[in-house]
């Protein structure tokens, strides 16, 4: 499930979750990027892993955007994940 662009309080206090199995059958529906703590949590990382990543530079997605509003391409993420060659 990808998250509303613009989120109510309560949704903002919700975990991100990362793309569900139904996401990744429907591609043709997910937007061009991604915020990153979707991307992160799809890859399994959880929060301090994932920015850990970011600054060590391991990360395995591009990042767009500055901290607090990092986004990744979606295309990259399923690439990697071997959904989209």
């Amino acid at each position: 499930m990808v998250p509303m662009a613009h989120a109510t309080k309560a949704e903002e206090t919700k975990p991100e979750v990362g793309l569900t199995i139904a996401d990744l059958e429907n591609v043709q529906n997910l937007p061009p990027v991604l915020p990153f703590e979707v991307a992160a949590k799809t890859l399994g990382y959880g929060r301090s892993g994932s920015y850990a990543a970011v600054k060590a530079g391991t990360f395995p997605l591009p990042i767009i955007g500055g901290p607090g509003k990092w986004s990744c391409p979606t295309l990259a993420l399923l690439k990697l994940l071997g959904v989209y060659e």
